[in-house]
This record gives C-alpha cells, sequence and structure tokens, in this order.
C-alpha cells in the first residue's frame, strides 16, 4: 500500500512538457508586449504612443513574463 502512494506521488510530480511549452510562450509574449510598449511598434505596426496605452501594455507584458514564471517554477 506505501509503495502505490509513492507512485502516485511520482505521477503528481511530472510537469507535462505542453505546460512548458505554454510557460516560454508566455514569456516570450510578455517580453514582446514590454518591448512594443515601450517602442510603439509591432511587426511594422505602429500602435498609439499615449502614456496610458505604454504603461498598460507594459503593466500586461510584465504580468505574462511573471505568470509564465510561475508556471515553470511550479508557484502559486
Amino acid at each position: 500500500m506505501g509503495q502505490i502512494i509513492s507512485d502516485r506521488r511520482q505521477i503528481g510530480n511530472t510537469f507535462p512538457i505542453i505546460i512548458i511549452i505554454i510557460a516560454i510562450l508566455m514569456i516570450i509574449f510578455g517580453l514582446a508586449e514590454v518591448v512594443t510598449g515601450f517602442t510603439h511598434q509591432f511587426f511594422g505596426l505602429t500602435t498609439t504612443q499615449a502614456d496610458v496605452s505604454t504603461y498598460l501594455g507594459v503593466a500586461l507584458g510584465f504580468f505574462y513574463f511573471i505568470g509564465g514564471i510561475l508556471v515553470i517554477t511550479k508557484k502559486k
């Protein structure tokens, strides 16, 4: 019985590769959002240069970045 519990713990500790891929994409997109917020350029398109747009874009990118880091490190 004790061995079954330890096997369940091992299964619970595995980290699916799709979660890692999603976390890496979150980090990349978050960094892209931060860069877009400061430069106001996204693949040749110009975004608005208002201060509010800059702050919101950078904040959103930062939260995506931190979310990706937390997913990879398995933190809540």
